[in-house]
């Protein structure tokens, strides 16, 4: 078993003239008794269980704005920074904000690697998070399976008539930006009501000119 220094890690070189270990890169030097050698095997212990990177190139370079919710955890991360924090077991809710942009995700904290969140640029958040167990399976990236709701079926319906395409477009964009809040996708229904109210929209201001004749 090779032995490493505790100082810089590399491995030790044994002499067996002095019954020593020598490290070559930064002149650590110890007699190899039992007990020195037990103190001098190299561990790394992890000690956080989410990190958080700004790794963004320079054309997107700024604060990432962090707020871990539950935990009154806040702060922000320059470019190049690299934070680290240790949270109890169990599901977060995390703000992060890159200028006026801000999203909610759901990272859950399990035994073993941590959490690691990256920003690298325009490409917006990676998550790198182990499973979770069942009840998580399907987090994927920070957000839970979207779910259709009241609200973004009511959004739909109306975003294809010509006369309320309008209210479609208003209540699609709340039930996503509910979603968000709740670290969930935004439903495809949604997201479908919002577009096709857009395009309808303009459909109704030339369908009341016709009436008003």
């Amino acid at each position: 078993m090779n032995m490493r220094c505790p100082n810089c890690g590399a491995v030790l070189t044994y002499n067996s003239n002095n019954n020593t270990y020598l490290c070559e890169y930064c002149g650590f030097t110890e007699v190899a008794v039992k007990r020195v050698i037990e103190k001098v095997v190299y561990k790394t212990v992890v000690n956080y269980n989410l990190l958080l990177s700004n790794q963004c190139p320079a054309q997107f370079a700024g604060a990432v704005q962090y707020s871990i919710l539950d935990t009154n955890i806040r702060g922000s991360l320059r470019k190049d920074e690299t934070k680290t924090f240790a949270l109890a077991p169990g599901p977060h809710r995390i703000n992060l904000r890159i200028g006026s942009r801000h999203t909610i995700y759901v990272i859950v904290i399990v035994e073993g690697e941590p959490v690691k969140i990256f920003y690298r640029g325009g490409t917006g958040f990676e998550i790198e998070q182990p499973y979770a167990g069942e009840a998580y399976k399907n987090l994927k990236n920070g957000k839970y399976p979207s779910e259709t709701s009241g609200i973004a079926i009511v959004a739909m319906v109306l975003s294809f008539t010509v006369i309320a395409s309008f209210w479609g477009v208003i209540l699609g964009a709340i039930d996503v930006n509910l979603a968000n809040h709740k670290g969930e996708k935004p439903s495809t229904t949604a997201t479908i009501a919002i577009i096709v109210g857009c395009l309808a929209w303009p459909l109704s201001f030339g369908f009341l000119g016709v009436i008003m004749r």
